[in-house]
C-alpha cells in the first residue's frame, strides 16, 4: 500500500525520526493552549499494516479539521499529563509472533508502561487492532493485552475497540466503518470539536517530516 499525502489533509503531521518527535512533544508542552483540535495516533506494527491503519485514521481525523501526529507508540511521550492535551489519542497495534507476549518491538515500551497502570481515569483513547483469527491461540494477542491494560488504567473508549481480521479479508475494507464511527463520536462527543472544512486538492507522495 503506497501511502499518501494531500491538499485534502494539510495538517497532518507524520514524525518517523525520535529526536524530531521529543522536538515536537517537547513543543507540544510548551504551547498546550493550542492542543485542543490536536490528535494523537501511535501505533505498534510488525508488517506495516498497523501503521498504514494509522495513517488512513490520519488522514480521515485530518479531514475533519483536527491536526494529527502520527508517531511509533514506543516514541509516545509516557505521561499522563502530556497525552490529556489532546482531544484524542488513538491506538493502533497489531500482533507479532516474534515476542512472547505477541506485542510488535515498536509498540513494548508502551506496552510495559501500561503496565504500571498509569492514571488514564477519562482520557479520551480509540484503540483499532489487528490480527489473524488463522492463529487460534495467539489472534489478537497484543490488542487483548493492551485492551486490558487500558481498562484497567481507567480508560472509557470512545467508541468501542476495533478489530480486523485477516481472515476476513482487508484490514483497510475492515477499518474504514471503525474509523467513519470515530470521526462522528469525536465531533459529537468532545466539547470544542471542530466543523469539517477539508479543503480540494490533488494528492501529492508522501514524504515524512524530518
Amino acid at each position: 500500500m503506497t501511502r499518501r499525502t494531500s491538499a485534502l489533509y494539510p495538517m497532518r503531521t507524520r514524525h518517523a525520526n525520535p529526536a524530531c518527535e521529543l522536538r515536537v512533544q517537547t513543543t507540544l508542552m510548551e504551547t498546550s493552549s493550542k492542543l485542543r483540535h490536536n490528535v494523537l495516533i501511535g501505533y505498534g506494527s510488525a508488517t506495516g499494516q498497523a501503521e498504514d491503519c494509522a495513517d488512513i485514521i490520519g488522514d480521515s481525523l485530518t479531514a475533519a479539521g483536527y491536526h494529527t501526529h502520527i508517531v511509533e507508540l514506543n516514541n509516545v511521550r509516557r505521561d499522563p499529563a502530556f497525552l490529556r492535551q489532546f482531544t484524542l489519542f488513538v491506538v493502533v497495534c497489531s500482533s507479532s509472533d516474534d515476542n512472547d507476549d505477541h506485542v510488535p518491538d515498536n509498540a513494548a515500551e508502551f506496552v510495559d508502561w501500561l503496565k504500571f497502570f498509569p492514571d488514564l481515569k477519562n482520557m479520551p483513547i480509540a484503540l483499532f487492532t489487528l490480527g489473524d483469527s488463522s492463529y487460534n491461540g495467539s489472534f489478537n494477542a497484543a490488542g487483548n493485552l493492551i485492551e486490558n491494560l487500558l481498562t484497567q488504567c481507567g480508560v472509557k473508549f470512545t467508541v468501542p475497540p476495533g478489530l480486523a481480521d485477516d481472515e476476513e479479508g482487508s484490514p483497510f475494507e475492515q477499518l474504514e466503518p471503525w474509523v467513519n464511527n470515530l470521526s462522528r463520536t469525536v465531533k459529537l462527543a468532545i466539547p470544542g470539536s471542530p466543523m469539517v472544512h477539508a479543503e480540494v486538492g490533488t494528492p501529492d507522495i508522501t514524504t515524512d517530516v524530518a
